[in-house]
């Protein structure tokens, strides 16, 4: 029902191309739900079995565009770290068995084929996008990808304000039962060590700041790192990398204006924001807090915090491949993104007082 009223509310604002866009990957959630159900039906495997455990796990979480990204994939570049590849969970293979190198898996290729056709019907979009998030099929991603095919995530820029609120205190309510994205993403990680252990799993995914608990039970050996930065920054820059995403699918041309996403945003990042200040409050032991600015001038003392933190030991070789893998990846590297609040409707006062209390994290 979620997912009809979301495209009823907002076909009109379809391209061709978004329809297209839109169809298929309803279709691909649920291909790729059902073909991992199968799988660990004919392997006897579930949340509870203990043939293979994850191993420790590093859950880097906190709102959006604070530098989740960035520190998550610094830590992946130690070898004896795992973290997911974006094709992993967006390839459309019948073959859902684990990887022993997934760096050359050929299941990537045909997902790196995707996005090539997508610069080519939408070149600006893809070019616009990367300005936000550098993505590719071997590139290291959040795990938003794995949950995605539990519909947990539909785009509320196809939804009116009420709508997007609903389905906000839908999502956080206490009666609704979210446990179970948490553990088949523990069942999918246990699956994908059987072939390629690694010593630690990095996860990454600000949507995980909305069910803290859930993962905290699925993985009970994990911290928590907290990425965090002025919510004036935050909420201007998710918005700008939403418009940019739905432009791939949408004519904002025929909307009004972009005031919905801005609304949509600033509930939805709010909520996180409330969800990061209780957890880390009843968790001190398990939740460690990184400012986006400091992590920005000195990720490699950002990282050897995380590494301390965690109980790792982080050695010469750890730090030189990661000065490699920064210096290779610096900010802006596929050009600056341009962002405003007043361009979604919104006010630098309005985002203070949506976030009471957040400032002690900066």
């Amino acid at each position: 029902m979620q997912v009809k009223g979301s495209f009823e509310e907002g076909k009109s604002l379809f391209t061709n191309l978004g329809r297209l866009i839109f169809k298929k990957d309803l279709s691909l959630r649920l291909r790729r739900r059902l073909r991992f159900a199968e799988f660990v039906k004919a392997e006897g495997l579930g949340p509870d079995d203990s043939s293979v455990e994850t191993g420790r796990v590093v859950i880097i979480v906190g709102l959006p565009r604070t530098g989740s990204t960035m520190i998550s994939r610094l830590l992946s570049a130690d070898p004896d770290s795992r973290s997911p590849l974006y094709w992993e969970f967006a390839h459309d293979s019948p073959d859902v068995s684990p990887s022993p190198d997934p760096h050359s898996d050929p299941r990537a290729v045909p997902v790196d084929q995707g996005f090539s056709k997508l610069g080519i019907f939408s070149p600006n979009g893809l070019a616009e996008f990367k300005k936000f998030h550098n993505v590719g099929a071997r590139e290291h991603e959040e795990v938003t990808g794995f949950t995605r095919r539990f519909f947990f995530d539909m785009e509320t820029a196809l939804m009116t304000p009420e709508a997007q609120r609903e389905r906000l205190e839908w999502q956080r309510s206490s009666s609704v039962d979210r446990s179970f994205l948490a553990s088949y993403l523990r069942v999918f990680l246990k699956h994908q060590r059987r072939r390629s252990p690694g010593e630690f799993w990095v996860l990454k995914s600000p949507a995980v700041t909305s069910w803290l608990e859930e993962y905290k039970a699925a993985f009970p050996n994990a911290v928590f790192v907290f990425t965090s930065r002025d919510p004036k920054s935050v909420v201007p820059s998710l918005c700008g990398l939403n418009e940019v995403a739905l432009s791939l699918k949408y004519d904002y041309r025929k909307a009004k204006d972009l005031a919905p996403i801005g609304e949509g945003v600033i509930g939805r990042v709010a909520g996180y924001a409330k969800a990061q200040g209780e957890f880390i409050a009843a968790n001190p032991s398990i939740s460690m807090n990184i400012p986006y600015q400091r992590m920005v001038q000195d990720p490699i003392a950002a990282a050897r915090g995380i590494y301390e933190f965690s109980g790792r030991e982080f050695t010469g070789e750890v730090e030189e491949k990661m000065r490699r893998h920064a210096l290779n990846n610096k900010k802006g590297k596929h050009g600056r993104a341009e962002y405003s609040l007043e361009k979604f409707g919104l006010s630098g006062e309005q985002v203070d007082a949506a976030f009471p209390g957040y400032e002690k994290f900066l």
